[in-house]
């Protein structure tokens, strides 16, 4: 059976990570209990701090993979689709906003700006200074 997938990417600490699993049943879309005790655990975040570590970030990576091949054969279905809720690329520098964001604007769908490469370099900068003054994690930069 075809099934479609969302994730909203969090990283918080300890947080699962938010995930549904639907199937088409007749007209109807119908979530799957991913919940339940029986299926397999969604992996859990490790901070925004550790988000700044690329190997935290691919481990995690590889860990959501295994979770959705787990679901997968938890509830007999296979993955049609995965819709991330994250930018597939930075925006391009000079741009106000990634395509996609502009279409959600006209929409009138609230979204975040996405950042350009070289935006992305500063805000982590900017999260890497804040911590070595001693700045707290619960008030980094930039933490969304």
């Amino acid at each position: 059976m075809n099934a479609f997938v969302g994730i909203d990417v969090a990283f918080a600490k300890k947080k699962r990570l938010p995930i549904s699993v639907c199937v088409w049943n007749t007209n109807r879309l119908i979530p799957l209990p991913v919940a339940e005790r029986r299926a397999p655990p969604p992996p859990r975040g490790a901070g925004n701090v550790a988000s700044l570590d690329n190997t935290t970030v691919s481990k995690f990576a590889d860990e959501t993979a295994t979770y959705l091949r787990q679901l997968e054969t938890h509830f007999c279905v296979s993955s049609r689709r995965v819709a991330i809720d994250a930018p597939s690329d930075p925006k391009i520098y000079g741009s106000q906003r990634r395509k996609a964001e502009e279409a959600l604007d006209a929409r009138g769908i609230s979204c975040f700006t996405t950042p350009s490469s070289s935006e992305f370099e500063v805000i982590g900068q900017k999260v890497r200074d804040h911590l070595r003054r001693g700045g707290a994690e619960s008030r980094l930069p930039h933490a969304n």
